[in-house]
């Protein structure tokens, strides 16, 4: 006959509430995957010591590097090379060590050594509990941008040449608003300093 029992219990709120949670983090990377698979742009994400763990059909396109290859490489892997800014690297590895959400533009390199423009928006990713999981980072290709900046760029640089060589002066005005831009060379035909506070549009009316 059985006299008494003896057992022991034991508290395992806290596994429970962890296996909850990772269950509940799981979902949200199923979710984020999800949205991710169906843009356009290049998504990866990173686990918490900065591996990637997961990127989009936009990043292989992007990159070149498939999902396998990427497994052993860290967030950054792409900035080394040529066209490399230091100021950038260290701005983005600072926001990765205090876990912030950032944005930048930089020069990448694909796997094939093209470099391109991205523009990156880079979140950490928490659980409930506020743990530290990860990094999710949405990449846009700003190469066509830049370039076409690159030759505005040019384009001013080259007329700016021109009109001094000429003695041109160049303004602009803004006829919904009266609002007048002069290059230098105006203020110099005009006899005004470029701090004057009388009223462009007024001198140039009355000229």
């Amino acid at each position: 006959n059985v006299i008494f029992v003896d057992g022991c219990i034991f508290d395992i709120t806290h596994r429970k509430q962890t296996e909850a949670a990772l269950l509940k983090s799981e979902d949200e990377v199923k979710r984020l995957a999800l949205v991710a698979h169906n843009t356009t742009n290049a998504v990866l994400i990173a686990d918490a010591v900065e591996n990637i763990i997961w990127v989009n059909d936009g990043y292989v396109r992007t990159s070149g590097y498939t999902l396998e290859e990427l497994r052993h490489k860290k967030l950054g892997y792409s900035l080394e090379g040529p066209g490399f800014d230091q100021q950038v690297a260290d701005r983005i590895r600072a926001a990765l060590e205090t876990r912030v959400a950032f944005k930048e533009e930089f020069i990448s390199h694909t796997k094939s050594g093209e470099q391109i423009w991205l523009e990156l928006d880079c979140h950490p990713l928490q659980d409930e509990n506020g743990r530290h999981m990860g990094f999710m980072a949405i990449e846009t290709d700003i190469t066509l941008r830049k370039d076409t900046q690159k030759q505005q760029e040019e384009l001013l640089q080259r007329l700016r040449l021109a009109t001094d060589s000429a003695g041109i002066g160049i303004f602009e005005i803004n006829l919904a608003t009266n609002e007048v831009f002069w290059d230098d060379r105006m203020y110099e035909m005009y006899g005004f300093p470029k701090n004057t506070e009388l009223s462009l549009y007024k001198i140039f009316g009355k000229a």
